[in-house]
């Protein structure tokens, strides 16, 4: 198994699991810190949540998963053609 393969096999691993973790713990620990405010994650009225910022945000965060998604495929896909 050559350098590039083992590199993009850890990425691999790293992508399906610490990562995820990582970032969930991460906004979760961060908009905790806020008082109420347009960042309320108990928000019980969806035509509120649907006008906030954690709306939003939530939704960058759903580009970023869907932009590592498509790292961790290209990656699956490109690892076998390294070994060449």
């Amino acid at each position: 198994m050559n350098f590039e393969t083992k590199f993009c096999e850890q990425v691999i691993d790293y992508l399906k699991s610490e990562w995820f973790d990582n970032v969930l713990g991460s906004v979760r620990d961060h908009l905790k810190k806020i008082p109420q405010s347009w960042y309320n994650l108990n928000e019980k009225n969806y035509d509120v949540f649907a006008m906030s910022k954690l709306a939003n945000y939530l939704n960058l965060i759903k580009l970023v998963m869907q932009v590592r998604n498509m790292k961790m495929h290209t990656m699956q896909f490109s690892c076998p053609f390294l070994c060449i």
